[in-house]
């Protein structure tokens, strides 16, 4: 069999947006995946509590699903990607009765943000975005470079740089008089890994809130696996090819920089113009390079310790969550932390190693509006929070009491909630990390690939330090959240330099 054109090593929705973009430009492409039950990585949906009951593993929601250049140009839709809304995009409910909202209908978010006041200000924000998206995406979701930054325009850089070079406590602050809404931007952030006095860090969860404002918390139909079918299907319509249970142990490099890889049995395949890898800085240049080609400062900042982690629990429940908030009832993604305080003492507890006593958690509620994630009308739930890497006494003896402290937090907003479990799953982060290395959750805060006028003039900045290697994960520019744009670079620079 004759050697592709490009390998891509990993097939997370980076690696095979990457690897359709170059197939449909008439390259060979093979695509590697370690898992050998099923491709996506995180992208992905499974069976995690019992028959019938369909889980996303990571990736939920996709601001981005109608909005990103990489999902437009390859078309999902006619690829049998089918994307619902819930009427309400994010509820913040706590336990004094108080619950600001984000919606896309502009009437009702003036009145769903705690209190008049508050509605018109988020929503005058909203209204900027709305107007100025075009613009942002390009520059945010485009490789960087000074012309595409100045495209941005004077007025809607001055409106975004208030937003970016704020923390997000200080942002809500002094946009908002109410503490329902205080605490909106932090709790976004943290969902993005950012903490609440972190520098420079509001940008992240307000531009979060502004995208699901404008396009929605968008859901596939039939799980986040609706997605990664449909890219394999793109890529093997236009000759690409994906292999399961295959692990790179090795990229095989020459004096012309990357030619193959090498597998954990042995076997050494060639790729005659490129490699691309969808795996995050540490593993590429820690694992799977020679350390010749990587520089001291390159490995001192891909080994970087990682702060926090995830922790996620799915339930199969017999009903809708009773949440005492009608909003939540109706909401897309629930957001349960109490005031601007008790996200700080969460965020704090996380930093320092501890669990944290009153977890500030990310809901889901794919199947309010996607019935074929369950049956015979019961429901899914994806929950998920920030803990630390690692505990002293481990995960194996603190997993499933952990899993009880969050059950209570809910149970908390919504009495009875307890009594709809049937079953649940829960996963640490040593956990998701063993089934998926191509990105870390800080991702969106750390140095990216190599530094370099080149980069910044001419947006070369997936390339790595080795000549014919690509980076293609979300440790590459524009980062986290679910664009496929890391993938849609990584093809673009592959292609500008053949």
């Amino acid at each position: 069999m004759r050697d592709p054109d490009v390998l891509v090593i990993g097939s997370g929705l980076n690696g095979l947006v990457a690897a359709c973009r170059l197939a449909k430009r008439g390259l060979s492409v093979w695509v590697l995946e370690e898992s050998p039950r099923r491709p996506g990585g995180s992208l992905g949906s499974e069976a995690l509590t019992q028959p019938g009951f369909v889980h996303d593993v990571g990736t939920a929601f996709f601001p981005f699903a109608q909005t990103s250049p990489a999902f437009i140009e390859l078309e999902l839709e006619r690829y049998g990607v089918t994307w619902l809304r819930a009427p309400i995009e994010s509820a913040h409910p706590a336990l004094d009765g108080s619950c600001a909202s984000i919606l896309r209908d502009r009437e009702a978010a003036l009145r769903s943000f705690g209190d008049e006041r508050d509605g018109k200000r988020w929503q005058t924000l909203a209204d900027w975005y709305a107007r100025a998206e075009p613009r942002l995406l390009a520059a945010l979701l485009d490789s960087p470079g000074i012309a595409r930054l100045l495209r941005v325009g004077l007025a809607n850089a001055w409106h975004l740089g208030r937003l970016v070079l704020r923390r997000s406590v200080a942002l809500s602050r002094k946009l908002f008089q109410g503490e329902a809404a205080r605490r909106v931007l932090p709790a976004l952030g943290l969902h993005l890994g950012v903490g609440p006095d972190d520098g420079f860090g509001a940008g992240y969860g307000a531009l979060l809130g502004l995208a699901t404002s404008n396009g929605g918390n968008a859901i596939p139909r039939g799980g986040a696996r609706s997605i990664t079918n449909a890219l394999v299907t793109i890529l093997e319509a236009h000759g690409g090819r994906l292999r399961l249970g295959t692990r790179v142990d090795h990229i095989l490099t020459d004096r012309s920089g990357a030619v193959g890889v090498r597998t954990e049995h042995r076997d050494e395949l060639r790729a005659k113009r490129a490699v691309i890898a969808d795996t995050s800085e540490a593993a590429m240049y820690l694992r799977l390079l020679d350390e010749r080609w990587t520089p001291r400062r390159v490995r001192r900042a891909a080994g970087s310790p990682q702060s926090w982690g995830t922790f996620k629990l799915d339930l199969a429940i017999s009903g809708p969550v009773p949440w005492v908030a009608d909003a939540a009832r109706k909401s897309a993604v629930v957001y349960a932390a109490e005031s601007v305080a008790d996200l700080r003492a969460f965020t704090e507890q996380v930093m320092r190693g501890r669990l944290p006593e009153r977890p500030c958690l990310f809901v889901g509620q794919q199947s309010l509006v996607d019935d074929a994630r369950a049956t015979r009308n019961q429901h899914t739930l994806h929950v998920s929070t920030r803990v630390p890497m690692q505990l002293e006494l481990g995960w194996d003896s603190t997993r499933e009491a952990f899993a009880d402290r969050i059950v209570a937090r809910i149970e908390a907003l919504a009495p009875g909630f307890g009594r709809k479990i049937m079953s649940r799953s829960a996963r640490s982060p040593a956990d998701l990390q063993e089934r998926n290395e191509s990105s870390r959750s800080d991702a969106s805060l750390r140095w990216r690939t190599r530094p370099s006028v080149g980069a910044l003039l001419h947006s070369y900045d997936s390339r790595t330090a080795v000549p014919r290697l690509y980076l293609a994960s979300s440790d590459a520019h524009p980062g986290v959240e679910v664009h496929g744009m890391c993938g849609y670079h990584a093809a673009r620079a592959c292609l500008r330099e053949l």
